[in-house]
């Protein structure tokens, strides 16, 4: 398993602010997206074990750099209850803010999530930690839910922003989740921005965050982008 890494751009300043960590598989030279291995990982138990060293390595990269980056989260995760402990562990020996380091979840997890994943979620909040709600405009997305959680960042779904700039559908989805998100004080961040009339679109409804091809592919090395 190995780190890449994916810009997140600031849409006021232009420029990018922190990264996502996304797990790849190096299988002898070939790199493999997790969608063809995180499956075959959960059902085998190994998700967790795959989550653990995404945390280290990417606590590693980020080290002697003060870049904030964001991390994925599983319910496999949540259930084994060992994150807060382990983040802890990595931030006082890797010597990085808590601050810097975003929890990134899917929506689904934050609506079907195990008993106390809020209050796991409320301890990492304590210590410093920012949450991020991933995917969220499809599924199980809700907003009421949204109101028992200390969320900073909402992540909109990739198939509400392509081809944001030519379906007014979505445009009026989109302004709704971003106007809801700005009155209970977190940020919105759009995926999938992948060309310069999306991301003209995404700045006109206020969102605060991009990314996508647009600004950057996954790559294994972040200095690559700053």
């Amino acid at each position: 398993i190995i780190a890449y890494f994916q810009p997140i751009v600031d849409n006021t300043q232009g420029k990018v602010v922190k990264f996502e960590c996304l797990a790849r598989l190096n299988d002898n030279g070939k790199i493999i997206d997790p969608y063809h291995f995180i499956e075959p990982a959960r059902v085998s138990g190994q998700l967790t074990s795959i989550t653990r060293m995404m945390i280290q390595k990417s606590f590693q990269a980020f080290s002697k750099s003060d870049i904030s980056f964001s991390i994925n989260i599983t319910h496999d995760d949540l259930e084994d209850g060992y994150l807060a402990d382990f983040l802890k562990q990595k931030c006082n020996y890797y010597n990085i803010d808590p601050n810097r380091v975003t929890i990134e979840l899917l929506e689904d997890i934050a609506h079907h999530g195990v008993e106390d994943a809020f209050s796991q979620l409320e301890i990492l909040n304590a210590y410093g930690h920012k949450v991020a709600i991933d995917d969220f405009g499809v599924g199980f997305s809700n907003f009421k839910r949204l109101l028992n959680m200390d969320v900073d960042f909402i992540k909109i779904d990739g198939s509400l922003i392509q081809n944001l700039h030519n379906n007014k559908r979505s445009q009026k989805i989109v302004e709704s989740i971003n106007n809801f998100v700005e009155s209970i004080g977190a940020y919105t961040i759009a995926e999938f921005v992948d060309c310069q009339e999306v991301f003209d679109e995404v700045k006109r409804l206020n969102i605060h965050y991009s990314q996508g091809y647009y600004f950057g592919r996954p790559s294994p090395d972040f200095h690559t982008y700053i």
